[in-house]
């Protein structure tokens, strides 16, 4: 867990230890209302820091809490919270993973389509991908490699970056050059082969790519985000990664 996080994290456990356990329940109002309340709670007890999203579960009197890519849960009076995964084993679904996948879709959203180095088949894809990329991870020029293969299964895959040794390093510095090349495309894949490539400087997006990786909880490169928000960590052959694919569309 990134250490902003962690710290937050912190933040609303002890805030909500401070809560009144009959502040927020009340049987006469709907769970909407009561997960209205609980929000109004925590915004009040954190300033500057409201929680994204405050959502009633299936489980009566419990409620889903989300800050950024955080969730956990508190019952309705404010007196309990739990931090871990909820799973309705009957429809054998993953609650907590399916509202992150949807928290991610949102965060990716928000990036202009113009701001990826991307790389399309011919005509309509029918899928698209999105990989925080390393230009000196081995595996992720494995992967690179393969995108024409993904390119005529009708996969686009789109790149961020995510240098591993951090801002301000080589690898950082390799992927600014490839953004600001007259040709992003060339200069990428040339970066992904190991050759060297003209040093350049512009405006570019590494950083809030490197940070929005922060963010996912990339530990390394390649992460694969699919279609429905899934994520992938690490490398797969195009076999294995077109059948992830199709099983994310499906869902």
């Amino acid at each position: 867990m990134p250490a902003a996080l962690a710290r937050l994290f912190a933040l609303i456990l002890a805030c909500c230890l401070l809560m009144p356990a009959a502040a927020l329940a009340d049987a006469g109002k709907t769970a909407a209302d009561n997960a209205k309340a609980l929000r109004q709670r925590l915004v009040k007890l954190i300033p500057g820091q409201a929680p994204d999203s405050v959502q009633p579960t299936p489980i009566p009197g419990l409620f889903q809490v989300r800050y950024g890519l955080k969730v956990f849960y508190l019952t309705g009076n404010g007196r309990y919270l739990i931090q871990g995964q909820l799973v309705d084993l009957k429809d054998r679904q993953n609650l907590t993973d399916t509202s992150l996948d949807k928290a991610r879709l949102s965060l990716l959203d928000t990036l202009p389509a113009s701001s990826f180095i991307e790389y399309r088949p011919k005509g309509k894809a029918r899928y698209t991908i999105s990989v925080f990329s390393d230009v000196d991870c081995p595996y992720c020029r494995a992967l690179h490699a393969e995108v024409p293969a993904l390119n005529r299964k009708g996969v686009a895959v789109r790149y961020l970056f995510f240098p591993r040794s951090g801002p301000d390093t080589p690898s950082y510095y390799t992927a600014v050059s490839a953004w600001c090349a007259k040709d992003r495309q060339t200069a990428f894949t040339r970066a992904m082969e190991g050759k060297a490539i003209p040093k350049a400087t512009c405006a570019n997006p590494v950083k809030r790519d490197f940070d929005l990786g922060v963010r996912f909880g990339v530990e390394g490169t390649p992460t694969i985000v699919l279609q429905n928000g899934q994520v992938l960590p690490g490398y797969l052959p195009v076999d294995k990664l077109m059948q992830a694919i199709k099983d994310a569309s499906a869902s």
